[in-house]
């Protein structure tokens, strides 16, 4: 089932993925082997992949960057990637830009699930709204992909089956470009329609 619509407004900033990247710091380099109460520490830098219909976008590709380069911008985090049993915590501070110079940033709530052994899918809270995202680890660098969704939103408190449908449907994972993940982070996703239930009519018996 279809349930996706792209919005018709390209200057919604929230047409925009966030795409954060780092290197984890920990000697077992992987987050599949951390065990519960493990800490490990995640550092890096997020950019935005701005939208744009143009097959040659105006910004650097952030999809792109390699691990040379994943602290050399601006929007520096350190985060600490907590095992609990509720899933992945994040806690930690990023640097934001929001017109009135750098800025550090804390998210409210940030909490992300296995979905396979190098993907994850995840949701939170920040003060500019929820969003939810989908991550793939590779030789000790985490890529965490974020969308922020509006009220409107199916995904607003987090993944729906529909969403995780459209993860399905992209096995075998490639997440090589945008178009990759715009696939199963599309930027609306609207609620199901409810079910309209037919009045039923019961016809008495005539004597």
């Amino acid at each position: 089932m279809d349930n996706t619509v792209d919005s018709q407004n390209s200057d919604d900033w929230r047409s925009n993925l966030f795409v954060w990247r780092g290197q984890l710091a920990s000697q077992k380099r992987t987050l599949a082997s951390i065990c519960e109460g493990d800490t490990v520490l995640w550092e890096g830098s997020w950019l935005s992949s701005i939208y744009t219909d143009s097959p040659s976008p105006l910004t650097p590709d952030p999809f792109f960057t390699t691990p040379s380069e994943i602290i050399s911008g601006d929007n520096t985090f350190q985060i600490q990637v907590i095992c609990t049993p509720k899933g992945l915590s994040f806690d930690g501070s990023y640097m934001l830009d929001n017109g009135d110079g750098m800025e550090s940033k804390s998210d409210i709530k940030n909490i992300m699930d296995s979905y396979t052994k190098h993907v994850y899918i995840g949701s939170g809270l920040t003060e500019f709204g929820a969003f939810v995202t989908l991550s793939c680890e590779k030789d000790g660098v985490l890529t965490v992909v974020r969308r922020y969704v509006s009220e409107k939103d199916a995904r607003k408190g987090g993944w729906t089956e529909d969403a995780k449908d459209l993860l399905e449907a992209s096995r075998p994972f490639s997440f090589e470009c945008r178009a990759d993940w715009e696939e199963v982070l599309p930027r609306i996703m609207n609620p199901p329609r409810p079910v309209k239930r037919q009045k039923t009519t019961e016809k008495k018996d005539s004597k």
